[in-house]
């Protein structure tokens, strides 16, 4: 008798092995797990930019004007906001157009929001004094009762 496999039996064990390889790698998905990672620190740096702006009204008694954080010379950029984060999606490359942190104020509040990977926002209303997850929609028309976000 012969001692070792056959060809048949050699090719029955890679498949099963590439085939387990590749639903732990659709269960793992790395873009996803990415994804989520940045949403941390994109939820982290909406709070702390809301944190930094009502340090900013405390101390100057107005809120800074819209603008402000895109000017590295201004009172909140030199003091408060040292370093505005940078727009990163998903997989870590800069990409301003569709995920910049954004700051806006009519002079009686303020709010802060920032995309998220499940395609909505982290979005902070100084109004709502916290933070909430919103519909995208609901980040893009500025100033909004909270009845859309968790």
């Amino acid at each position: 008798m012969k001692n070792g496999f056959t060809l048949i039996e050699l090719l029955v064990v890679i498949l099963m092995i590439g085939g387990l390889a590749g639903i732990t790698i659709t269960l793992i998905n790395p873009d996803r797990s990415q994804g989520r990672a940045r949403d941390g620190v994109r939820s982290k740096n909406v709070k702390s930019m809301a944190e930094a702006i009502q340090s900013y009204r405390q101390l100057e008694g107005s809120f800074p004007l819209n603008g402000a954080h895109q000017d590295e010379n201004s009172l909140l950029r030199q003091t408060y906001i040292t370093k505005w984060p940078d727009p990163l999606a998903n997989n870590g490359a800069l990409d301003p157009d569709n995920w910049s942190y954004i700051y806006n104020t009519d002079g009686q509040r303020f709010l802060v929001y920032s995309p998220n990977s499940l395609g909505g926002c982290y979005k902070f209303q100084s109004d709502w004094a916290r933070l909430y997850t919103c519909p995208l929609s609901e980040c893009k028309v500025g100033f909004t009762d909270s009845s859309n976000c968790d």
